[in-house]
């Protein structure tokens, strides 16, 4: 159950600390929006409860959006998952046990970040007020992106409107 003041959303989410203070326009580029997709504005959401474990997926940032990365050395896009755990493979001499066991520690990691509540590091939702027609990579190179599987409770922060700066007390 929701009240007002929150909802139930899925999809990408970041750190706050990444998005305060932007205008709309580095707001856009950071998050893969297309040019003019905060134009009407947006509402910031942060994380009201827990996220499972198995709940997120790790996309890596905003750089590569929705994880993906073209790898030029295939002439193909590969998710960054993917290249994680060949990377992973090659440092630790391709023994799978321990490839595994890094990726699950890596896993855990991510989701304690996920579940953080408080402070510049807490998560948080952006969801621009028109639909946007595209996602292009960022430019920005250290935006961290999760992906939320289910819907999870958020509440909401603040609604922003034409040339409003993100600031969010909390």
């Amino acid at each position: 159950m929701t009240s007002p003041s929150t909802a139930k959303l899925s999809g990408y989410v970041t750190t706050h600390k990444a998005l305060a203070g932007r205008s709309h326009a580095e707001l856009e580029d950071i998050l893969g929006f297309a040019p003019g997709t905060l134009s009407t504005g947006f509402r910031l959401y942060q994380l009201a409860e827990p996220v499972g474990p198995n709940d997120f997926s790790w996309k890596d940032r905003t750089r590569y959006s929705d994880g993906w990365h073209f790898d030029s050395s295939i002439g193909e896009y590969v998710q960054r998952g993917d290249e994680l755990r060949a990377h992973l493979g090659r440092r630790l001499n391709y023994d799978d046990a321990v490839v595994d066991r890094e990726l699950a520690a890596f896993q855990v990691a991510q989701f304690k970040k996920l579940n953080v509540r408080s402070g510049p590091g807490r998560i948080v939702k952006l969801l621009p007020n028109t639909r946007a027609s595209a996602f292009p990579d960022s430019s920005f190179t250290n935006v961290p992106q999760q992906r939320l599987h289910q819907q999870e409770v958020v509440r909401v922060c603040r609604n922003y409107h034409l040339s409003a700066a993100l600031h969010c007390d909390g």
